[in-house]
């Protein structure tokens, strides 16, 4: 799978409110309204990041199953296993898959309409097994 900019950046802002909020609430204080800031500043901040990533990671092949998700790059191997997940989102253009440290983003232009089904079933069950 090869990323785009577009994508990347739709998934980033689609998801900066909610990891924002989180933030916020780990240190006990409510996320009052989104600052109008944000979005200026993480389109240049994000487009930075990928443009780093997509050198040191230009394609990835992910393999997604009821364990574990599994992505493989030229820079190594990332498993996460769905008991390390804390939250997966559907967005815009894509899931954004995170863990306790970092996310995971992933296009729905790179899942067939079969693998879309099941991933929403992983996801779904997950959810089930977080009750």
């Amino acid at each position: 799978m090869n990323y785009t900019l577009s994508e990347y950046l739709s998934i980033v802002q689609d998801h900066a409110p909610s990891a924002l909020a989180a933030y916020y609430s780990q240190r006990g204080k409510p996320l009052r309204r989104v600052p109008r800031l944000l979005n200026f500043l993480l389109i240049p901040a994000a487009s930075v990041v990928f443009y780093f990533k997509k050198r040191r990671m230009p394609i990835c092949h992910f393999t997604i199953n009821g364990e574990r998700i599994k992505r493989v790059t030229q820079d190594g191997v990332l498993e996460i296993p769905w008991t390390d997940v804390v939250a997966a989102h559907s967005y815009t253009q894509g899931y954004m898959v995170q863990k306790l440290k970092g996310a995971v983003p992933l296009p729905y232009r790179c899942l067939t309409k079969s693998q879309k089904v099941l991933f929403e079933a992983f996801i779904q069950r997950w959810k089930e097994l977080q009750k």
